[in-house]
Protein backbone atom coordinates (compact mmCIF):
# COMPACT_ATOMS: atom_id res chain seq x y z
CA UNK A 1 0.00 0.00 0.00
CA UNK A 2 1.31 3.43 -0.94
CA UNK A 3 1.17 6.28 1.52
CA UNK A 4 1.13 9.87 0.27
CA UNK A 5 3.40 12.27 2.17
CA UNK A 6 1.69 14.85 4.40
CA UNK A 7 0.34 17.75 2.36
CA UNK A 8 2.22 20.35 4.42
CA UNK A 9 5.70 18.82 4.10
CA UNK A 10 6.73 21.17 1.30
CA UNK A 11 5.26 24.15 3.11
CA UNK A 12 7.29 23.34 6.22
CA UNK A 13 10.48 22.90 4.18
CA UNK A 14 9.94 26.25 2.46
CA UNK A 15 9.37 27.94 5.80
CA UNK A 16 12.57 26.41 7.18
CA UNK A 17 14.52 27.70 4.19
CA UNK A 18 13.11 31.19 4.62
CA UNK A 19 14.20 31.19 8.27
CA UNK A 20 17.76 30.02 7.56
CA UNK A 21 18.34 32.03 4.36
CA UNK A 22 19.57 35.40 5.61
CA UNK A 23 22.07 37.88 4.25
CA UNK A 24 24.70 36.14 6.38
CA UNK A 25 24.04 32.68 5.00
CA UNK A 26 23.72 33.44 1.30
CA UNK A 27 26.04 34.80 -1.42
CA UNK A 28 27.76 37.13 -1.85
CA UNK A 29 28.31 37.66 1.89
CA UNK A 30 28.52 34.05 3.14
CA UNK A 31 31.55 32.96 1.04
CA UNK A 32 33.24 36.32 1.62
CA UNK A 33 32.95 35.97 5.41
CA UNK A 34 34.26 32.42 5.29
CA UNK A 35 37.33 33.62 3.39
CA UNK A 36 37.93 36.57 5.73
CA UNK A 37 37.57 34.44 8.88
CA UNK A 38 39.85 31.75 7.42
CA UNK A 39 42.51 34.36 6.68
CA UNK A 40 42.15 35.96 10.11
CA UNK A 41 42.40 32.60 11.91
CA UNK A 42 45.23 31.07 9.86
CA UNK A 43 48.49 30.98 11.89
CA UNK A 44 50.56 31.79 8.81
CA UNK A 45 48.23 34.39 7.38
CA UNK A 46 50.10 37.29 5.79
CA UNK A 47 47.58 39.68 7.30
CA UNK A 48 47.78 38.24 10.78
CA UNK A 49 51.42 37.89 11.75
CA UNK A 50 53.64 40.71 10.39
CA UNK A 51 52.86 43.28 13.09
CA UNK A 52 53.72 40.82 15.86
CA UNK A 53 56.71 39.36 14.02
CA UNK A 54 58.33 42.74 13.42
CA UNK A 55 58.26 43.89 17.05
CA UNK A 56 59.14 42.26 20.34
CA UNK A 57 56.68 41.98 23.23
CA UNK A 58 58.52 44.73 25.12
CA UNK A 59 58.44 47.02 22.06
CA UNK A 60 54.71 46.48 21.51
CA UNK A 61 54.00 47.16 25.17
CA UNK A 62 56.06 50.35 25.10
CA UNK A 63 54.30 51.67 22.00
CA UNK A 64 50.82 50.85 23.33
CA UNK A 65 51.42 52.50 26.71
CA UNK A 66 53.31 55.53 25.44
CA UNK A 67 51.81 58.98 25.91
CA UNK A 68 53.53 60.19 22.75
CA UNK A 69 51.26 60.34 19.73
CA UNK A 70 54.03 59.21 17.40
CA UNK A 71 54.55 55.97 19.36
CA UNK A 72 51.00 54.65 19.30
CA UNK A 73 50.55 55.75 15.69
CA UNK A 74 53.68 53.73 14.94
CA UNK A 75 52.13 50.68 16.61
CA UNK A 76 48.95 50.91 14.56
CA UNK A 77 51.00 51.32 11.41
CA UNK A 78 52.86 48.07 12.16
CA UNK A 79 49.45 46.43 12.74
CA UNK A 80 48.02 47.64 9.42
CA UNK A 81 48.10 44.10 7.99
CA UNK A 82 46.66 42.45 11.11
CA UNK A 83 42.96 41.61 11.06
CA UNK A 84 42.34 42.26 14.79
CA UNK A 85 38.93 40.74 14.09
CA UNK A 86 36.08 39.71 16.38
CA UNK A 87 35.53 35.96 16.79
CA UNK A 88 32.91 34.09 14.78
CA UNK A 89 30.68 33.82 17.87
CA UNK A 90 31.00 37.53 18.66
CA UNK A 91 30.25 38.42 15.05
CA UNK A 92 27.08 36.30 15.17
CA UNK A 93 26.10 38.06 18.38
CA UNK A 94 26.48 41.46 16.70
CA UNK A 95 24.15 40.34 13.92
CA UNK A 96 21.58 38.98 16.38
CA UNK A 97 21.64 42.17 18.47
CA UNK A 98 20.86 44.28 15.42
CA UNK A 99 18.04 41.92 14.39
CA UNK A 100 16.59 41.55 17.89
CA UNK A 101 16.40 45.31 18.48
CA UNK A 102 15.07 46.06 15.01
CA UNK A 103 17.86 48.63 14.65
CA UNK A 104 17.91 50.95 11.66
CA UNK A 105 20.90 53.06 12.79
CA UNK A 106 24.18 51.64 14.10
CA UNK A 107 27.45 53.35 15.11
CA UNK A 108 30.68 51.36 15.37
CA UNK A 109 34.19 52.43 16.35
CA UNK A 110 36.88 50.44 14.55
CA UNK A 111 36.12 48.38 11.44
CA UNK A 112 39.64 47.03 10.67
CA UNK A 113 39.10 44.80 7.60
CA UNK A 114 35.32 44.97 8.02
CA UNK A 115 34.30 41.62 9.53
CA UNK A 116 32.28 43.11 12.40
CA UNK A 117 30.90 45.80 10.09
CA UNK A 118 29.67 43.20 7.61
CA UNK A 119 27.69 41.42 10.34
CA UNK A 120 26.14 44.67 11.59
CA UNK A 121 25.25 45.74 8.04
CA UNK A 122 23.76 42.31 7.32
CA UNK A 123 21.49 42.79 10.32
CA UNK A 124 20.37 46.15 8.96
CA UNK A 125 19.73 44.64 5.52
CA UNK A 126 17.58 41.89 7.05
CA UNK A 127 15.74 44.50 9.14
CA UNK A 128 14.71 46.21 5.92
CA UNK A 129 17.55 48.72 5.60
CA UNK A 130 19.21 51.47 7.61
CA UNK A 131 22.52 53.22 8.09
CA UNK A 132 25.76 52.09 9.70
CA UNK A 133 28.51 54.60 10.51
CA UNK A 134 31.85 53.06 11.40
CA UNK A 135 35.38 54.40 11.86
CA UNK A 136 38.94 53.31 11.25
CA UNK A 137 42.27 54.81 12.29
CA UNK A 138 44.54 53.17 9.70
CA UNK A 139 44.06 54.44 6.10
CA UNK A 140 45.11 51.17 4.41
CA UNK A 141 42.47 49.27 6.40
CA UNK A 142 39.84 51.72 5.22
CA UNK A 143 40.66 50.70 1.65
CA UNK A 144 40.39 46.97 2.42
CA UNK A 145 37.19 47.41 4.44
CA UNK A 146 35.51 49.36 1.64
CA UNK A 147 36.51 46.65 -0.85
CA UNK A 148 35.01 43.93 1.36
CA UNK A 149 31.82 45.88 2.00
CA UNK A 150 31.41 46.51 -1.73
CA UNK A 151 32.02 42.81 -2.50
CA UNK A 152 29.23 41.94 -0.04
CA UNK A 153 26.82 44.34 -1.77
CA UNK A 154 26.35 46.38 1.41
CA UNK A 155 27.98 49.70 0.45
CA UNK A 156 24.63 51.50 0.36
CA UNK A 157 24.22 50.82 4.11
CA UNK A 158 27.71 51.67 5.37
CA UNK A 159 29.70 54.88 5.79
CA UNK A 160 33.33 54.61 6.97
CA UNK A 161 34.79 57.64 8.71
CA UNK A 162 38.54 57.64 8.93
CA UNK A 163 40.07 58.83 12.22
CA UNK A 164 40.04 58.73 15.99
CA UNK A 165 37.50 59.58 18.69
CA UNK A 166 38.37 62.60 20.85
CA UNK A 167 37.23 62.49 24.49
CA UNK A 168 37.23 65.98 26.04
CA UNK A 169 37.12 66.15 29.84
CA UNK A 170 36.55 69.67 31.15
CA UNK A 171 35.77 68.65 34.73
CA UNK A 172 32.38 70.39 34.68
CA UNK A 173 30.36 67.23 35.31
CA UNK A 174 32.66 66.19 38.16
CA UNK A 175 32.20 69.58 39.77
CA UNK A 176 28.42 69.46 39.33
CA UNK A 177 28.28 66.02 40.96
CA UNK A 178 29.90 67.57 44.03
CA UNK A 179 28.33 71.04 44.09
CA UNK A 180 24.99 70.64 42.33
CA UNK A 181 23.84 70.90 38.75
CA UNK A 182 22.86 74.58 38.70
CA UNK A 183 22.95 75.85 35.11
CA UNK A 184 24.63 72.73 33.70
CA UNK A 185 21.87 72.36 31.07
CA UNK A 186 22.32 75.30 28.73
CA UNK A 187 24.31 77.61 31.00
CA UNK A 188 27.85 78.90 30.70
CA UNK A 189 30.30 76.07 30.09
CA UNK A 190 33.83 75.30 28.96
CA UNK A 191 34.09 73.53 25.64
CA UNK A 192 35.29 73.52 22.06
CA UNK A 193 35.39 76.69 20.02
CA UNK A 194 33.70 76.94 16.66
CA UNK A 195 37.15 77.63 15.29
CA UNK A 196 38.42 74.17 16.29
CA UNK A 197 36.38 72.56 13.48
CA UNK A 198 39.19 72.95 10.87
CA UNK A 199 41.68 71.47 13.37
CA UNK A 200 39.43 68.44 13.94
CA UNK A 201 38.93 67.99 10.20
CA UNK A 202 42.63 68.24 9.38
CA UNK A 203 43.41 65.50 11.91
CA UNK A 204 40.71 63.14 10.70
CA UNK A 205 38.80 63.09 14.00
CA UNK A 206 35.72 60.91 13.50
CA UNK A 207 33.81 61.74 16.70
CA UNK A 208 34.00 64.00 19.76
CA UNK A 209 32.49 63.35 23.19
CA UNK A 210 32.61 65.64 26.23
CA UNK A 211 31.46 65.82 29.85
CA UNK A 212 29.39 68.97 29.25
CA UNK A 213 25.80 69.59 28.21
CA UNK A 214 26.67 70.58 24.65
CA UNK A 215 30.40 70.05 23.95
CA UNK A 216 30.96 73.60 22.71
CA UNK A 217 31.87 76.68 24.72
CA UNK A 218 29.00 78.71 26.16
CA UNK A 219 28.05 81.52 25.85
CA UNK A 220 28.19 80.81 22.13
CA UNK A 221 30.78 82.71 20.13
CA UNK A 222 28.37 83.99 17.45
CA UNK A 223 25.63 86.20 18.96
CA UNK A 224 23.00 85.35 16.34
CA UNK A 225 23.64 81.59 16.14
CA UNK A 226 22.62 78.91 18.65
CA UNK A 227 25.29 76.21 19.08
CA UNK A 228 27.32 77.17 15.96
CA UNK A 229 29.89 74.40 16.56
CA UNK A 230 27.07 71.85 16.14
CA UNK A 231 26.03 73.40 12.82
CA UNK A 232 29.54 73.28 11.39
CA UNK A 233 30.48 69.90 12.89
CA UNK A 234 27.28 67.92 12.25
CA UNK A 235 25.79 69.53 9.15
CA UNK A 236 28.91 70.34 7.17
CA UNK A 237 31.51 67.92 8.56
CA UNK A 238 29.32 64.93 9.51
CA UNK A 239 31.01 64.62 12.91
CA UNK A 240 29.54 62.27 15.53
CA UNK A 241 29.01 64.08 18.85
CA UNK A 242 28.60 62.61 22.34
CA UNK A 243 27.34 64.84 25.13
CA UNK A 244 27.27 64.45 28.93
CA UNK A 245 29.82 61.61 29.03
CA UNK A 246 31.01 60.74 32.54
CA UNK A 247 34.80 60.85 32.15
CA UNK A 248 36.04 61.33 35.72
CA UNK A 249 36.85 57.70 36.46
CA UNK A 250 38.56 56.89 33.18
CA UNK A 251 40.52 60.16 33.38
CA UNK A 252 41.85 59.14 36.78
CA UNK A 253 42.84 55.69 35.53
CA UNK A 254 44.59 57.23 32.51
CA UNK A 255 46.53 59.57 34.77
CA UNK A 256 47.64 56.67 36.98
CA UNK A 257 48.69 54.59 33.97
CA UNK A 258 50.44 57.49 32.27
CA UNK A 259 48.59 56.91 29.00
CA UNK A 260 45.64 58.61 27.42
CA UNK A 261 44.31 56.27 24.74
CA UNK A 262 41.42 53.85 25.34
CA UNK A 263 39.20 51.48 23.40
CA UNK A 264 35.76 53.11 23.28
CA UNK A 265 32.43 51.47 22.51
CA UNK A 266 29.37 53.73 22.50
CA UNK A 267 26.35 52.24 20.74
CA UNK A 268 23.25 54.48 20.96
CA UNK A 269 19.82 53.06 21.69
CA UNK A 270 17.95 52.47 18.40
CA UNK A 271 15.27 55.19 18.49
CA UNK A 272 13.60 55.31 15.07
CA UNK A 273 13.52 58.78 13.52
CA UNK A 274 15.47 60.44 16.31
CA UNK A 275 18.41 62.82 15.88
CA UNK A 276 20.30 61.02 18.66
CA UNK A 277 20.01 58.52 21.49
CA UNK A 278 21.55 57.61 24.87
CA UNK A 279 24.70 55.51 24.32
CA UNK A 280 25.89 52.68 26.55
CA UNK A 281 29.45 54.01 26.52
CA UNK A 282 32.29 51.80 27.78
CA UNK A 283 35.97 52.81 27.78
CA UNK A 284 38.63 50.09 28.19
CA UNK A 285 42.15 51.14 29.15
Amino acid sequence: MDFAPPANIHTNENARQRITMTTLTTPPLAPLLERLFSEAEAPGSIRRTPARAQTSSAERSAMMTSTREADYRSFYFTAKDAYLAVSRDTAQLLYMLVRATGARSVAEFGTSFGISTLHLAAGLRDNGGGRLITTEFEPSKVVHARENIAAAGLSNLVEIREGDVLLLRTGQMGRCLQQGWGTFAGGDAPGLSLYTVPWLYDRGVAAVASDTWGIEVRPNELPDSFQPFHIAAIVYMGLLLGEMFYLEEIAGLCAEAGRHEVFLSASPLPFTGAAGGPPGAVAIL
